[in-house]
């Protein structure tokens, strides 16, 4: 299983109370930052990260509040009660926007131009 969550980086998010409600300690640790833009950025790599672990997992959002996705490995229950390995990754997608993909398998996985674009833009 593969998923992607693609956002823009928008103004009109309530970082701070998305972050309380759905991010665990480690990750509001991450978002506590000086630079509201830096924030906004932060904010967006871990809410693309979640967003594509529930689309893959098939879980509700509520699952997402404990599961800490700043590290690219993830353990998960998913829809069916079964325990999944997922591998998280963030992409370089144009500017304005943070793009996150979740797999199921471990990157050597992906197909090759997706690991040719994750490189060419790191």
């Amino acid at each position: 299983m593969i998923s992607i969550s693609l956002d823009a980086l928008r103004d009109d998010i309530d970082v701070e109370g998305i972050g309380r409600r759905f991010f665990t300690a480690d990750e509001r640790d991450y978002l506590n930052c000086p630079s509201s833009g830096e924030k906004r950025k932060r904010f967006f790599y871990i809410w693309t990260r979640k967003e594509a672990l529930v689309k893959a997992a098939g879980t509700g959002v509520d699952a997402i509040a404990s599961v800490n996705v700043l590290d690219g490995a993830v353990t998960m229950e998913d829809e069916s009660g079964l325990i999944g390995k997922y591998c998280l990754h963030t992409l370089s997608p144009p500017a304005g926007y943070v793009l996150s993909l979740a797999l199921q398998t471990p990157m050597a996985a992906v197909p090759e131009r997706i690991q040719e674009i994750r490189s060419s833009r790191a």
